[in-house]
């Protein structure tokens, strides 16, 4: 922060009174179109679990412009939760408009803290931190990689980050990753945790999955959801059903994304044209997991994966390739199969051995029920938030940082 920044000793003690009284005001920057992607989720369940005297969060998200049908939906959904999404108008590449919007919004709630999720936001969070001495938490989700465009946005943001007070993983595994260019100190490993009342967004009734996809009684049911990219290795899972000893065994893959139709004709080849569904996007994916006789996740990298917390949650057995934090919150034959990624042999036998093991599939099950219970809620995670926000007080109350109008007129 530059000295003509600076307030004077006198003003610097009477913001340090008045913040004394109040509770922590953080801004939470989100980039998401509807409220499904897991940092959005992510975000919404510690705003509901923490928001109270001593934390007031205002959730911002960005929009085209004021009549964004998008904005609206998302707004809409958000609102049915209990929380109230802020907009900044960003049209195009107008990064300008939007920062002064951000800095209206920070200046009028009096925002001690903001908190970026995905790169957009990291870039103009950072700006805030440089500029006006706001401290700044960068939280890491999992990345993508699959095309030129997200690698570049990838290496901006971890440039960007090093402006952080605080950087939140959601695994151990993404250390190796970070402290090479970032002290030990400043970084916080918060995994995802579930809720377990409510772990996945289900129809209200409920569908009936099985006769929507036109499955016969004897016929079983494997379930993948996430987007369809590259990271996924929907690929592999596909090879795998190739490759399976079990007879009648479909494949509903929840999600879209850019890996669609290579999929689709993938799927072609291999002659599993009337045993792959490829379902699309749905807005109650819970439907869909609860109807699995197994969840897949055959995934090429990984944050924490919210597809695994709720299907342990929901009591389902779950086979999953072993990368990223997968490992961290799936105990191997406890809670689920892990399984070598890349490897459509390997996933295979692990889908055969549980789909002729009806002992097994049960054990796992209960298994990972009761997994999720111990060490995998939401009110752990919020405990963990909660300290870390904590770690700001201290400083916050000395702060000399710019006064908000000096933050908004800057």
């Amino acid at each position: 922060m530059s000295t003509s920044d600076a307030m004077s000793q006198p003003a610097a003690m009477a913001t340090a009174a008045g913040r004394a009284g109040k509770p922590l005001h953080i801004l939470v920057l989100i980039a998401a179109a509807n409220i499904e992607s897991g940092p959005v989720k992510g975000c919404l369940q510690f705003i509901r679990g923490l928001q109270g005297d001593d934390l007031a969060f205002h959730l911002v998200a960005f929009r085209r412009g004021p009549d964004s049908p998008r904005a609206a939906a998302l707004a809409a959904d958000a609102a049915a939760l209990g929380v109230r999404v802020e907009f900044v108008t960003q049209p195009g590449r107008d990064y300008v408009r939007a920062l002064r919007e951000l800095r209206t919004v920070i200046a009028r709630e009096d925002i001690d803290i903001v908190q970026s999720h995905g790169f957009k936001p990291a870039a103009l969070c950072a700006w805030l931190r440089l500029r006006h001495g706001l401290p700044w938490i960068c939280f890491c989700h999992g990345t993508t990689t699959e095309n030129w465009r997200v690698r570049f946005y990838n290496r901006i943001e971890a440039v960007a980050r090093l402006a952080a007070d605080r950087i939140v993983l959601v695994a151990e595994a993404q250390r190796t990753r970070t402290l090479r260019a970032l002290g030990r100190g400043r970084v916080r490993v918060v995994r995802n945790g579930i809720d377990l009342q409510a772990p996945a967004k289900k129809s209200s009734p409920p569908i009936n999955v099985r006769r929507q996809l036109g499955l016969a009684h004897d016929e079983r049911l494997l379930v993948a959801v996430g987007r369809l990219s590259p990271e996924k290795g929907i690929d592999v899972l596909i090879d795998a059903l190739a490759r399976l000893r079990a007879p009648r065994v479909r494949l509903a893959l929840v999600g879209d994304g850019p890996e669609r139709e290579r999929l689709h004709a993938r799927a072609d080849r291999a002659g599993l044209a009337e045993r792959v569904a490829f379902v699309g996007h749905v807005a109650t994916p819970g439907d869909y997991l609860q109807a699995a006789d197994i969840v897949v996740l055959p995934s090429r990298s990984e944050g924490i994966p919210n597809v695994a917390l709720e299907a342990m949650a929901l009591g389902r057995p779950l086979v999953a390739t072993a990368v990223g934090g997968t490992p961290e919150i799936v105990v191997d034959g406890v809670s689920g199969i892990l399984v070598r990624a890349n490897d459509s042999e390997c996933l295979a036998a692990a889908l055969d051995h549980v789909l002729a093991d009806s002992d097994l599939a049960a054990r796992l099950a209960d298994g990972a029920r009761e997994h999720a219970a111990l060490r995998l809620s939401a009110a752990a995670r919020c405990s963990r938030l909660r300290a870390l926000y904590a770690e700001f007080r201290p400083a916050l109350a000395v702060s000399t940082r710019p006064s908000p109008g000096r933050i908004a007129g800057s």
